[in-house]
């Protein structure tokens, strides 16, 4: 259908077939009624003018859960402090009827909910279908600005509404003279709107929106955060259950006696799969160094496997503080140790001016409890569900920011 302004003769095109009962000009604001007069009667020019530059037009078309709507209106509501923003009204082929809510860049769909449930007051909380809301805002409204065709009565005066919500979705009451009209709606995301409709612009999105989801659902990510650490404790568990910690070799290696020999443990046989040598050093180094050649001799197959470790210690007194680096002692594993004999091979070194350290201490285990693998995945999932909770709390404090009725005020 196609409507003309009386005042500035410009035609407005839906494709859909409504009853003409008022009619709102994108050109020159003039909302004209026909309800009385068939041929129109100018009852109001709206002043204020939006921007329209984005978000969509009278006309688009776009499907939304499986309705081809069309936009035939929009308004501009108004609550006291100046604060706005755009309804669209969607109408489908069949009579169906829709809402898009557009504020700051985000987006709920709503529909006019048939069942009535009475509100009396401003409870801080509604049971709607077995699902509690809570109260967001209690507001007088005015519309500031409409275009498009429309095939009910404008309201006049102010209403009351009443929004109450539970992300993702929410109840919204308008009340007036005539009574009591229940929407019900839920997030939607711009992008959504955008493919549907096949908008050019959105409006930017500014802060979080009274509806949006989180990014991340705190409830669940706590659940699958403690089933990790569970998991993780008792994949622990099961793979130590089987394997005995042996303590192989503790001496102590004068430096000069094996510097030009290597020490030569005792034999020791390896009976389970992939066991780990946990191996620990100790000097009395003091602003020097040493150094430990360290090699697993297989007895069966003659195969070597070597590495090193340094023991570092330096200390001293500067500009008025003083400062070290380095230890006195180290540690360092040998994992996945395969079944077998096997002998250690140990060549100590030290500094060549160093004549304090005389001696390493040397402390070889063989399957010992390594709490470390468990621990720390186990603080970091900790850290991450700390954190996601602040992140978590800061949304929904910005969420609340605007609300008479944050439960985060302070």
């Amino acid at each position: 259908m196609d409507v003309t302004c009386i005042k500035c003769k410009k035609v407005t095109v839906v494709p859909v077939e409504l009853k003409l009962v008022e009619f709102a000009c994108s050109n020159c604001c003039a909302l004209s009624s026909y309800e009385k007069n068939p041929a129109g009667e100018i009852i109001k020019i709206y002043n204020y003018i939006p921007d329209t530059s984005c978000g969509l037009n009278i006309g688009q078309q776009g499907e939304l859960f499986g309705v081809a709507y069309t936009v035939t209106g929009m308004l501009v509501k108004r609550v006291a402090g100046n604060y706005y923003w755009q309804e669209y009204i969607l109408d489908g082929p069949k009579g169906e009827r829709a809402f898009l809510s557009e504020s700051n860049g985000h987006w709920i769909f709503l529909k006019e909910e048939e069942t009535k449930l009475e509100l009396s007051g401003a409870p801080l909380k509604v049971d709607y279908h077995g699902t509690f809301f809570q109260l967001y805002g209690k507001e007088k409204t005015t519309i500031a600005y409409a275009e498009g065709i429309f095939d009910y009565v404008l309201p006049r005066k102010q209403q009351t509404m009443k929004e109450y919500i539970n992300p993702p979705y929410i109840i919204s009451f308008e009340i007036d003279e005539d009574g009591q009209t229940l929407f019900v709606g839920e997030h939607i995301a711009s992008g959504t709107v955008k493919k549907a409709f096949n908008a050019k612009r959105m409006p930017i999105k500014v802060g979080v929106g009274i509806v949006q989801p989180p990014v991340i659902e705190l409830g669940n990510s706590v659940i699958i955060l403690a089933v990790t650490a569970l998991l993780l404790i008792f994949s622990h568990i099961f793979i130590y259950r089987d394997k005995v910690q042996e303590n192989l070799l503790t001496d102590t290696l004068p430096i000069s006696l094996y510097a030009n020999k290597p020490y030569v443990s005792k034999t020791f046989t390896v009976t389970e799969a992939a066991s780990t040598l946990r191996i620990k050093l100790n000097a009395d180094v003091n602003n020097s160094w040493a150094y430990v050649d360290i090699g697993l001799v297989n007895e069966s197959t003659g195969a070597e496997e070597y590495a090193g470790k340094d023991l570092e210690y330096y200390h001293g007194y500067e500009g008025g503080e003083s400062w070290h680096e380095g230890s006195e002692n180290e540690e360092m594993n040998l994992c996945g140790v395969a079944p077998g004999r096997y002998h250690l091979v140990f060549t100590p070194q030290k500094a060549p001016d160093d004549g304090t350290t005389t001696t390493i201490n040397i402390d070889v285990t063989r399957n010992p409890p390594s709490k470390r693998n468990v621990v720390i995945p186990i603080i970091f999932m900790a850290l991450l569900g700390l954190g996601l909770f602040y992140w978590d709390r800061y949304n929904e404090t910005k969420r609340w920011e605007d609300s008479d009725y944050s439960p985060y005020n302070e």
